[in-house]
């Protein structure tokens, strides 16, 4: 069965049964492709990928249903292609970075002992180096732009701006590989947005020890990512 079948027909289907029908998965994932929300290979086999794209397709659609609809695969079918930009941090989330890492010209050691320069850059530092403030905002630019590809990538719920951005900065301050194996993450990903809230919270430590300033700069993301 296709897409325009299940749609003649008027059949909604449980996705345990969607997996057993591969004609159907496959056109799911070439459509879910052509749409903008990347699957991988069309197949015909329901894997994760496919499980997410589609996720983040029928939650675009305000279309958020328990079984595969009719109405589903009518929007699959008439949805136009999505040209996919980049999300950015935004305005509330810079400015809570900068405010935080402070700039500075010279190299100099964080907290945990890494050569840092400009607004916190630590890619390629070393010590007696020196910026203008012109290239501690290109630095910036740069960074950021990885710290948000890896929110958009591991971040399966839907977002606000504001906690889109609260999680960039709080990666950009942990680093990708602490957001990854975070509790956080993980009861974000299943949509408990007050209780990953209140784990922006727990990264307040260096080496074991409470810093005050990590202190208030979880409670300024934190509160960001509260924010309607």
């Amino acid at each position: 069965m296709n897409l325009k079948q299940l749609i003649e027909k008027g059949i909604s289907y449980e996705l345990q049964s969607i997996k057993a029908d591969r004609e159907l998965v496959k056109d799911i994932q070439l459509n879910l492709n052509r749409t903008g929300f990347e699957c991988g290979s069309a197949d015909g086999i329901w894997g994760a990928k496919t499980q997410l794209a589609l996720n983040r397709f029928v939650d675009s659609k305000q279309l958020v249903s328990p079984r595969f609809t009719p109405a589903i695969a009518q929007a699959l079918l008439t949805s136009e292609t999505v040209v996919k930009t980049r999300r950015q941090i935004n305005t509330a989330g810079l400015e809570l970075i900068k405010s935080f890492e402070g700039l500075r010209l010279t190299a100099y050691k964080c907290p945990a002992g890494v050569p840092t320069i400009g607004y916190g850059t630590t890619e390629g530092v070393k010590m007696g180096t020196s910026i203008t403030r012109e290239k501690a905002e290109e630095l910036l630019k740069r960074d950021l732009e990885k710290f948000e590809r890896t929110v958009e990538r591991l971040v399966e719920a839907p977002l606000t701006d504001n906690q889109f951005s609260a999680l960039v900065s709080l990666t950009y301050n942990i680093g990708v590989a602490a957001l990854q194996r975070s509790t956080l993450l993980s009861v974000l990903n299943q949509k408990s947005y007050r209780v990953a809230a209140d784990q922006f919270l727990v990264w307040n430590k260096v080496d074991g020890k409470v810093l005050a300033g990590l202190q208030r700069r979880r409670a300024a993301e934190r509160d960001l990512f509260l924010k309607s």
